[in-house]
């Protein structure tokens, strides 16, 4: 279980999206660089957010992973296949939306350009599929 909450660190950064989080303005940033999933936050227009702890632990693979207990090299396939799940519907659910970026809720600090919106049921269903 530890394994997996630290990849779960681990993905919400530098995997998941680029190392970016300046303001439009550049004065200052909005959302730490490890919680961006998709876009470039420092030039968004319409941003949203996802509670990633919900989405990751609605992944069927995660689910699996948590139950059965695999050994490494399964856990491994298994953390793959999740990780490529969660950032096909993440990027699904922002063209869906018109979002030009999506970060972690946890990870935003300061004052977003403009509020960010709350997409992680949307993202659920997605990573349901």
């Amino acid at each position: 279980m530890k394994r997996v909450l630290s990849v779960l660190v681990l993905l919400g950064g530098g995997l998941l999206g680029p190392l970016a989080g300046q303001c439009l303005d550049g004065g200052g940033s909005w959302v730490r660089p490890e919680g961006v999933l998709f876009g470039e936050p420092q030039s968004c227009q319409r941003p949203a957010m996802v509670d990633f702890k919900k989405v990751w632990a609605a992944i069927p693979e995660v689910i699996r992973i948590k139950r059965e207990h695999p050994g490494p090299a399964e856990r491994d396939i298994l953390l793959a296949k999740a990780t490529a799940r969660l950032k096909r519907a993440i990027r699904q659910g922002a063209y869906a939306g018109g979002y030009d970026c999506v970060v972690m809720k946890r990870a935003i600090q300061g004052k977003p350009p403009v509020p960010p919106v709350d997409i992680t049921r949307e993202i659920i269903k997605l990573v349901k599929r």
